[in-house]
C-alpha cells in the first residue's frame, strides 16, 4: 500500500492547525461587538454561536464518519472564510448574528474531524502509538499560531478592529490550500466508514457511556471546557474596567488583550509540547485532576479581585487544556472504533457546548437589558460560575478511580 500520501497528511497536519487556529479576532471580539450592539445582545450573539454548535455538532461528526474527513475539513475552512467576510461587512445585530452562525458552522465541521483525520492517518500507516506525541505537537503549533495572531489582533485595536478579521481570512485561505493537499484515510482501507443510519450511529456512540472511563472522560471534558470558556467570555470587559481605573500606566484594553492572549498561548504551546512527558511522570489521573483544580482556581480568583495581578493570572487560562489535550485524546481514542470516532467526539463537544449555551443564555436572561459591564455585575456572574465549577471538580475528583477500570476496546 502506498504510504506517501498519508505521510503527507501527518506532515502537513501541524501546519493546518497553525493556519486554521489563526484567530486574530479572539482578543478583540467582545470589544468589536460592544461597539455595535448592547451588552445583553453581545451575550445573545455568543449564545447564538454556541446554539449553532448545539444544532450542527453531531450531524457534522456523522457527516465526517460517513462521507470523509477531507471533505468535512474543506467545508469547515470555507465556512470560516465566509464568516470573516460577513464580520468585516457587518455593523448591526443581524449581520453579526449571521457571521456568528457561519463561524459556529466552521467550528463544528472541524470539531473532532481534525483529530480523527490525524488519528486515522497514523493508524493507516501503522503508527498509532505516535498519536499522543504528535497530537500534542499539533496542539502546540495551533496554540503558538493563536498566540502570535492574538498579539497582532490586539495591535489591530490601535488602527481598526476589522483588520483582525481580515488577517484571519487570509490565514484561513492557507488552510484551504492545505486541506486540498490532504488525502482521505478511508481510500486506503484502514478504517471503516459509518454505514449505519444517523440514529443508529448515535445509539452506537451512546453505548460507549457504559464504559466507566469513557463516562468519566465526558464529565472531565465538559467541566474543563466550561471553566476554560468563562474567563474567555469575560476577561475583555474585565480589562476594560482596568483601562478605566486608576492605573499608573497608559492602558489599552484591546492591546493588553492581544498581548495577554499571546502570553497565554505561548505558555500553553510550551506545556502542550511537554504534556506526554508530564503525563508519564505524574500519571493520567493526577494530570487531569490537577488541570481541573487549576482551571477552577483561575475563575475563583477572577471573580474575587479586580486588579492587574489578577488579570495576569488569566494567562494560565489555556494551560490546563493544553497540558491534557494529547494525553486525553489518546486515552479516549483507545476506547473508540474508527467508524464512530468523529461522531463521538462531536457528541462530546456538543455536550460541552450545550452546557455553555445554557449558562450564557441563563446569564443573558438574568441580566437586565440596561445592565453594564461594571465590576459588581462581572463579579456576581463570575462567582456563580465559580461555585458551579468547583462543585463539578469535587465530584470528578471523588470518582477518579473510574479511570482504573479496564475494558477491552
Amino acid at each position: 500500500m502506498p504510504t506517501d500520501p498519508l505521510s503527507r497528511n501527518v506532515r502537513l497536519f501541524p501546519w493546518y492547525r497553525a493556519s486554521t487556529d489563526a484567530f486574530t479576532w479572539l482578543p478583540i471580539f467582545f470589544l468589536y461587538f460592544i461597539e455595535r450592539v448592547a451588552l445583553h445582545e453581545v451575550l445573545l450573539l455568543e449564545a447564538a454561536y454556541y446554539a449553532t454548535i448545539v444544532v450542527l455538532e453531531v450531524p457534522s461528526g456523522y457527516f465526517s464518519d460517513r462521507f470523509g474527513r477531507r471533505r468535512t475539513l474543506l467545508l469547515s475552512s470555507l465556512s470560516f472564510c465566509v464568516a470573516y467576510l460577513v464580520f468585516i461587512a457587518s455593523h448591526d445585530l443581524a449581520g453579526l448574528l449571521a457571521a456568528q452562525i457561519l463561524l459556529g458552522t466552521g467550528m463544528t465541521l472541524r470539531s473532532g474531524t481534525d483529530t480523527a483525520m490525524h488519528y486515522d492517518s497514523l493508524a493507516a500507516l501503522g503508527r498509532v502509538e505516535e498519536f499522543a506525541h504528535r497530537e500534542a505537537l499539533a496542539e502546540r503549533a495551533g496554540l503558538a499560531s493563536l498566540g502570535c495572531f492574538s498579539l497582532v489582533g490586539g495591535l489591530c485595536g490601535l488602527v481598526d478592529l476589522r483588520l483582525a478579521y481580515l488577517i484571519s481570512l487570509l490565514a484561513t485561505l492557507v488552510a484551504v490550500v492545505l486541506v486540498l493537499r490532504f488525502v482521505e484515510p478511508r481510500d486506503y482501507g484502514q478504517w471503516d466508514a459509518a454505514e449505519s443510519s444517523f440514529g443508529r450511529q448515535l445509539r452506537q456512540c451512546a453505548g460507549y457511556l457504559r464504559l466507566a472511563p469513557v463516562l468519566w472522560f465526558v464529565g472531565f471534558f465538559v467541566t474543563l471546557d466550561v471553566l476554560m470558556h468563562v474567563p474567555y467570555e469575560f476577561y475583555q470587559p474585565y480589562l476594560k474596567l482596568l483601562e478605566q481605573g486608576p492605573l499608573p500606566i497608559d492602558f489599552s484594553a484591546a492591546t493588553a488583550s492581544g498581548a495577554m492572549m499571546a502570553v497565554t498561548m505561548g505558555l500553553a504551546a510550551f506545556l502542550a509540547g511537554h504534556s506526554v512527558w508530564i503525563r508519564d511522570r505524574l500519571g493520567l489521573a493526577v494530570l487531569l485532576i490537577g488541570a481541573l483544580v487549576l482551571q477552577a482556581t483561575i475563575v475563583v480568583v477572577l471573580a474575587s479581585w479586580l486588579g492587574l495581578a489578577t488579570a495576569l493570572l488569566v494567562a494560565l487560562r489555556n494551560a490546563p487544556d493544553a497540558i491534557t489535550h494529547g494525553p486525553f485524546n489518546a486515552a479516549l481514542g483507545s476506547h473508540l472504533k474508527s467508524a464512530h470516532r468523529a461522531t463521538f467526539l462531536s457528541v462530546l463537544n456538543l455536550t460541552g457546548r450545550v452546557a455553555l449555551t445554557v449558562l450564557l443564555s441563563g446569564l443573558a436572561w438574568w441580566l437586565a437589558p440596561d445592565a453594564t459591564a461594571d465590576w459588581a455585575t462581572l463579579s456576581a456572574v463570575l462567582t456563580f460560575c465559580a461555585v458551579l465549577g468547583c462543585a463539578a471538580v469535587a465530584l470528578l475528583a471523588l470518582s477518579v478511580r473510574a479511570l482504573a477500570t479496564h475494558h477491552t476496546p
